[in-house]
């Protein structure tokens, strides 16, 4: 006797485990710059931290963040699942990048590793919790000197956006 599993319209890492709005404000930025990342602005992040950071310091995040999205991307264990831009859901893999950022920049490494192997190959892990680190040191410290204001989200739509495949 086979099993069969029925055919699931929704992404596994789609599914929603709670609202943006319960994140604390690095966790929540780092899964709204992963959105618009995987909409097409990369440079987002940069623009956005060149007035507390200074150009060198946005850079480096935004080269870094670029680098930290194009990993999950192509090396994650399956295809990364995220809501839409405008969408208050946090779906599982968003909650997983968020967590992965908050508790690397707190300098918990084993549990960021232990994250990062949930989302990505092993071999990846070292270096990506490394560049979350990084990324969620350099959003903290943004946002101790300087509001980056907050989005207004709208109530889901059930849009869900399988992230795109990009190559390094």
């Amino acid at each position: 006797m086979s099993y069969h599993r029925p055919h699931n319209p929704r992404p596994k890492g789609a599914a929603p485990v709670g609202v943006l709005s319960d994140l604390e404000p690095v966790p929540m930025s780092a899964v709204m710059y992963l959105r618009l990342w995987c909409e097409g602005h990369p440079d987002q992040l940069r623009q956005d931290l060149l007035p507390a950071l200074g150009p060198e310091a946005a850079a480096r995040a935004g080269q870094e963040f670029d680098h930290l999205c194009s990993l999950c991307i192509n090396h994650g264990r399956r295809r990364l699942c995220r809501h839409h831009l405008q969408c208050k859901c946090l779906g599982a893999d968003e909650s997983c990048f968020a967590n992965l950022v908050e508790l690397a920049a707190a300098g918990e490494d084993a549990d960021a590793m232990l994250i990062a192997t949930l989302m990505l190959r092993a071999e990846q892990v070292p270096l990506s919790t490394a560049l979350a680190q990084s990324v969620g040191t350099a959003l903290s410290r943004a946002r101790s000197s300087e509001d980056f204001g907050t989005e207004t989200l709208e109530p889901h739509s059930g849009h869900l956006y399988p992230s795109p495949q990009v190559s390094q």
